[in-house]
């Protein structure tokens, strides 16, 4: 996709895009509206929020083109599938077969680090909500072993939400809190899943997810140290069903300002870097992977990756 690429795109219903010109074209139901006019290449990402409504196949060739994330979403707004081109990069081959070569020595290694940023991240989150930090949390942290045999992850995972939502708190319940971090890990999922596949590597190719049912294995990795970004929108929001306002909150996320690697950046250019960080720890042994975490910062509370 071309460097300009900012736009993110969220249609409404009954909205039909089609493409004229090089330019993506969005007709309102009502004819007394206006036709709206987006250029292609400014792009990034395209949801498509409601079945009620049309994209024209030379508009989704063309995206494809642009390596512009295309998301679909169910009839209960959750995102459901998503298109992007399978060969965005000239390497992509080359690539592929380094992702398969890595070995399992260095993949639980980088699994390790990215387990012990996920605690780290969930920890600040508490602190920064002024919430008490259970000391399981730490001890998990400190206890990580090679590829996280031990499941730290999982049950600091556990404690973690207990701590956030409530004792009472289920993952995967049928509830608004659920709700809201289903919607927002899709959209971080589909961030990443996009930045992988611009790299030249496959989403499929996980360095510790390996089902063979799942085709974002690599995502799901990478994307563990950036859920309480998430989490922190849930949180303020756990009541509150998950509207129109709710999803746009939740997807506005990825332009969130945030520090990476002592820049000011946002959450979206951040797992730009990550994505790269993480392959190139993958290819180089002494690569040093960045750390992520939450600061306060001139009186507010402000997110840095």
């Amino acid at each position: 996709m071309s460097n300009i690429a900012w736009r993110t795109v969220v249609t409404r219903p009954h909205e039909s895009l089609y493409l004229r010109n090089n330019q993506m074209i969005v007709s309102q139901e009502n004819p007394e509206q206006e036709d709206q006019s987006i250029p292609v290449e400014q792009i990034r990402e395209i949801l498509i929020d409601s079945s009620m409504g049309n994209i024209s196949l030379p508009l989704l060739q063309k995206l494809a083109e642009q390596n512009t994330k295309v998301l679909f979403c169910d009839r209960q707004k959750n995102p459901l599938c998503e298109l992007h081109s399978l060969y965005s990069n000239f390497e992509t081959a080359g690539r592929i077969m380094d992702q398969a070569a890595w070995t399992n020595r260095k993949k639980s290694a980088v699994w390790r680090q990215i387990v012990k940023m996920k605690i780290s991240q969930q920890t600040e989150l508490l602190h920064i909500l002024g919430m008490e930090i259970p000391c399981q949390m730490r001890e998990y942290r400190r206890q990580i072993e090679s590829d996280d045999e031990t499941n730290r992850e999982a049950m600091a995972s556990k404690v973690y939400f207990n701590a956030l939502f409530g004792s009472q708190f289920k993952r995967f319940s049928p509830d608004t809190i659920n709700a809201g971090l289903n919607y927002g890990y899709a959209i971080l999922r589909s961030a990443f899943s996009r930045e992988i596949v611009m790299m030249g590597y496959s989403t499929a190719l996980g360095i510790h997810h390996c089902s063979r049912q799942n085709p974002y294995n690599f995502s799901c990795d990478l994307m563990e140290p950036f859920r309480p970004f998430v989490d922190r929108i849930v949180w303020t929001n756990q009541n509150r069903e998950l509207n129109w306002e709710y999803r746009e909150e939740l997807i506005r996320l990825l332009y969130t300002e945030c520090i990476y690697n002592g820049k000011t950046t946002d959450i979206q250019t951040a797992i730009q870097f990550f994505v790269r960080d993480i392959t190139y720890g993958m290819e180089m042994p002494r690569y040093q992977i960045k750390e992520i975490h939450f600061e306060k910062t001139q009186g507010r509370n402000r997110s840095h990756v």
